[in-house]
């Protein structure tokens, strides 16, 4: 199947948030997600069971922030120390491709009986947020996403999502260098706006996709978090998509703060009328960022 002409021709439910949806069911836990794959799998599993049982037909892994810096809060430079962190990055991001696999299957495995269509189809995405930099070079830095890629790339990944960035400074060597690897890997870019249309790097939203458009190695472009439904919504209006493969995952609102845990509160079927409005725009891929669940 070659991914960007389904995914071009089709529209597709993918899952929300994982972060803020964890720190709902598990208040006092304030690790990272990420650490769960290892160490509470189930938890994950359970959830991203929820959002196949809600309809989602994209998964995205939870590996937001598989990177060094949060796993482990160092970055050991050389030596056997490095090669140890890399081996336990590596690790849970298969643990994150594995734990998503396998919700599919159970999920199909209830459905026992049912013959699934190719229209019923279930993908797992890769998800990669960005590494913090922390006065790190940028040499540095693109040495970590090669390293996280190529975890990715050992799990099996056929989908690459970039998310919540404001620029394509890394994210383009790091999908060339994806390609170079697997040449029919499936790269999406996804970009955190704020209510006027930018990023935070003060790219707009229609240069976002000139720019994804022009890429050879970008097969789709969205945007996710910063705004709720309805700014974006307002956002997208005003786009020319083109032949572009698009996502759209906004948040479910705005946070305030309780028990100091953002808090996100908007009416959900508010929210699902604005996706109706965002899907008749042309959109392919609908889901949500912060504060959405199943």
């Amino acid at each position: 199947m070659n991914l960007k002409e389904y995914f071009r021709e089709h529209q597709i439910l993918a899952d929300g948030a994982m972060g803020t949806y964890c720190g709902e069911l598990f208040p006092s836990d304030r690790r990272s997600p990420e650490l769960l794959n290892t160490s509470q799998p189930e938890r994950i599993l359970a959830i991203h069971k929820e959002y196949l049982q809600a309809g989602a037909r994209l998964l995205r892994t939870n590996s937001f922030a598989s990177n060094p810096s949060t796993l482990f809060g160092v970055r050991p430079e050389s030596g056997a120390g490095r090669a140890e962190m890399l081996r336990q990055l590596a690790d849970n991001i298969g643990a994150a491709h594995r734990l998503a696999h396998q919700a599919i299957r159970e999920e199909q495995a209830s459905r026992e009986g049912q013959v699934i269509q190719e229209e019923q189809e279930i993908f797992v995405a890769g998800d990669i947020g960005p590494v913090p930099t922390r006065g790190m070079e940028e040499q540095e830095l693109l040495e970590e996403y090669f390293a996280i890629a190529d975890a990715h790339l050992t799990a099996g990944a056929g989908i690459i999502w970039f998310e919540t960035f404001a620029d394509f400074q890394y994210i383009l060597p790091v999908a060339e260098y994806l390609k170079k690897k697997k040449e029919d890997i499936f790269i999406m870019a996804s970009f955190c706006l704020n209510k006027y249309g930018y990023t935070s790097a003060g790219i707009r939203a229609q240069s976002v996709l000139d720019q994804a458009g022009a890429s050879q190695v970008l097969d789709g472009v969205g945007f996710n978090c910063g705004v709720g439904s309805t700014h974006m919504l307002q956002i997208l209006k005003k786009l020319d998509f083109g032949d572009l493969v698009v996502s759209v995952m906004p948040n479910s609102g705005y946070p305030g703060i309780l028990r100091e845990r953002a808090n996100y509160r908007e009416n959900a079927d508010y929210f699902c009328e604005n996706m109706k409005e965002l899907a008749a725009l042309g959109v392919n891929f609908m889901g949500g960022c912060c504060g959405t669940s199943p």
